[in-house]
């Protein structure tokens, strides 16, 4: 396997498997709107649920179009972020490694839509 590309499938393994466990934790261990500080005054973990995309659009859509919507839209970000990294020069490993990235978080994303 090309270093490109083990680059890529660590650093999405690594974000995707973090993503499900920590929210996992969260919602198993906290109530509603329960927080605990991280770095006192300036760093806060809250649970909160926001169906929608960034800043809650499409929160208040019909699931039968929104959750096929985002499903699409996963999709192509991971087969545009694939196609990147196809392009790039062998040598390169950080910019995998911030790809990879960017496709767990998608996926992770993706797969709290869907549940």
């Amino acid at each position: 396997m090309k270093r490109r590309s083990i680059a890529f499938a660590v650093a999405f393994t690594l974000i995707l498997v973090g993503d499900l466990v920590t929210k996992y934790l969260i919602v198993a261990n906290m109530r509603w709107r329960e927080g605990f500080p991280v770095i006192d005054g300036f760093f806060n973990i809250v649970r909160a649920h926001n169906r929608g995309a960034a800043f809650g659009l499409l929160s208040d859509g019909s699931p039968s179009i929104v959750i096929p919507f985002f499903v699409v839209v996963a999709i192509a970000a991971l087969g545009m972020l694939i196609a990147l990294l196809r392009r790039l020069p062998e040598q390169r490993i950080l910019v995998p490694g911030v790809l990879g990235a960017i496709g767990g978080g998608a996926i992770g994303n993706l797969i709290d839509r869907i549940r």
